[in-house]
């Protein structure tokens, strides 16, 4: 059984609708509005609820039960326990809690605000970024409460302060305005366009930037050593493989020829290349001459200014 977690929002970074409102001077419905647009997020936090919520998971995050039998996400701010699993073998059935994202397009299913009776969620491995990727997502399957109250991050608050002012009739604020006040009114209004338009950019970039890390993350997976270099291989001949390996590496030394570099490597990588009883491997000579493509003979040149 999952411990209770302390019915508290998590930070200062977050703030309630009702607060943020009446600060702004509008109301929850425009907040919520808001969110079904996608220009800002709401949140709930299910610890708020005095009855446990239950929903399915889809967890992108592999991770394995805590001491308290729960899987955190979102840097601990979200969590879900109780864990139960389903005939999809991606998705199980558990008992959420803390900080999850509403489904924007299930934000706003009445005049109320409330979403829709059992909404999809997101949990974001950077609640305050709102360009984050996904830990999770959820979906609500039984809530016995009254739907929890949406909060807003710090950040999304003053992107919301300038959005109102925008988008506030010019007509009712300009007339108790004179003319240079109006001006920088205008060149607000511009700024907050722009930083909108750059905030897009900057998801836009995050995303297409994660996805550049998830391929190349998955072709050094696909990089593989030739058989011929494979310890584990049943043709695997050390000799062959240290000759190999000495030409690779091979770098020019002054008043060295390519031969006597290339034994020289061998002699001091030899333990990388023990037979499979244990024997050292020796003959450095003859396995530099294997590698060696510089069979003229005679002394190194000793390079001369001109």
């Amino acid at each position: 059984m999952a411990k209770a977690a302390e019915k508290k929002f998590p930070s200062h970074n977050f703030l309630h609708v009702t607060w943020v409102a009446k600060t702004l001077g509008c109301e929850v419905e425009d907040i919520i509005q808001y969110g079904a647009k996608g220009d800002i997020d709401l949140l709930v936090n299910f610890d708020e609820c005095d009855k446990p919520v239950y929903g399915y998971v889809m967890d992108y995050t592999e991770q394995t039960p805590d001491d308290n039998w729960l899987i955190r996400l979102s840097g601990g701010l979200a969590y879900y326990g109780e864990i139960e699993s389903t005939d999809d073998t991606e998705v199980v059935m558990a008992r959420l809690g803390g900080v999850w994202c509403v489904y924007r397009s299930d934000l706003n299913e009445n005049k109320f605000g409330y979403p829709r009776k059992k909404p999809r969620l997101l949990a974001k491995k950077n609640v305050l970024n709102r360009g984050s990727r996904l830990d999770a997502e959820a979906k609500v399957t039984e809530i016995d409460n009254p739907f929890p109250d949406y909060w807003i991050t710090h950040a999304d608050f003053i992107l919301l302060e300038a959005l109102t002012v925008f988008d506030d009739p010019f007509d009712n604020r300009m007339k108790q305005l004179n003319e240079p006040a109006k001006i920088l009114f205008e060149q607000v209004a511009s700024l907050t366009e722009k930083l909108r338009q750059t905030c897009d950019q900057a998801d836009t970039l995050t995303n297409l930037l994660q996805q550049a890390e998830d391929e190349i993350a998955t072709l050094k997976v696909k990089v593989v050593k030739p058989e011929y270099m494979d310890p584990l291989h049943p043709r695997y001949a050390p000799k062959l493989a240290a000759s190999v390996s000495s030409w690779v590496a091979y770098e020019p030394e002054p008043r060295k020829s390519p031969k006597q570099s290339l034994a020289k490597w061998l002699k001091d990588n030899a333990e990388k290349f023990q037979s499979k009883d244990g024997r050292p491997l020796s003959g450095f000579d003859d396995l530099a001459a294997i590698a060696n493509w510089s069979t003229k003979g005679g002394a190194p040149k000793t390079p001369t200014k001109k």
